[in-house]
């Protein structure tokens, strides 16, 4: 699970580098049964990406950070009803699908920006 977690942040920081190509917009119907959905992707990405930033904050200190780190993770893909074997399989697809991916990624930071004000202003 740690490895998803690290390729997801190597995998965000590539796919932030802008497209020489360009493809065509993805039609959504074209999204194969087996990957998750646009939307659901975004949510879960977002949660999957909070529990890395809790991660990197050091928010799990004690001498079993890596099983609550696993268990945060578990509990974000129980809560989206999903699997992390789903996920990773969404993963590789939408990081195949060029300006897709750009755009999904942008949701995901405008709904972690959205979280972190609803925090602050409670």
């Amino acid at each position: 699970m740690r490895v998803l977690v690290i390729g997801l942040g190597m995998t965000l920081l590539c796919a932030s580098c802008a497209h020489e190509g360009h493809q065509p917009p993805l039609d959504l119907s074209e999204v194969p049964d087996s990957v998750l959905s646009r939307d659901l992707y975004i949510h879960v990405l977002t949660d999957v990406m909070l529990v890395e930033a809790a991660r990197k904050q050091r928010v799990f200190r004690n001498d079993n950070d890596s099983l609550k780190i696993e268990q945060a993770l578990s509990q974000v893909f129980e809560e989206h009803g999903t699997s992390a074997e789903a996920f990773e399989v969404a993963q590789r697809w939408w990081f195949g699908q060029g300006e897709a991916i750009v755009a999904i990624l942008q949701e995901v930071t405008e709904a972690m920006s959205n979280q972190e004000r609803d925090f602050e202003n409670r």
